[in-house]
């Protein structure tokens, strides 16, 4: 990934078109795209409203596809953006869905702060900025 990873929890970008702020979580996604064998490939970043994660898979856009990452839980997507490097997904999630998912990413962060604070282990975050 381009850019400097900085300890500490940032949002990826700040965009005043964004509905949410995208976090970088570094964890996996099984991808199980509807056209294609499943995969399991890095994450980009995370928002309530979509993930993108790194791979050279080249699905079309509007593909819909399942995402299962561990840390958050399944959710059926579809194809919002296709790169070289990456693909960006956008859920397909009912309002109650999104705020399971809003509350399971600031856990995460609220946890995340916490160790930050009080290190047991490596300094190695699992979210942190990333500037492009």
């Amino acid at each position: 990934m381009e850019g400097s990873s900085e300890r500490g929890i940032s949002p990826v970008q700040v965009d005043d078109r964004r509905a949410f702020p995208r976090w970088q979580l570094f964890d996996t996604a099984t991808l199980i795209l509807e056209t294609q064998f499943d995969v399991q490939c890095p994450l980009r970043n995370v928002s309530g409203s979509g993930l993108a994660a790194e791979t050279s898979l080249h699905p079309m856009v509007g593909d819909e596809a399942v995402i299962y990452v561990r840390s958050l839980g399944r959710f059926a997507a579809r194809v919002a953006r296709v790169a070289d490097d990456h693909v960006a997904f956008r859920f397909l999630l009912s309002d109650q869905r999104q705020m399971i998912l809003l509350h399971r990413l600031e856990q995460r962060l609220i946890s995340q702060a916490a160790h930050d604070e009080h290190p047991t282990g490596p300094a190695d975050s699992p979210f942190a900025e990333t500037r492009h």
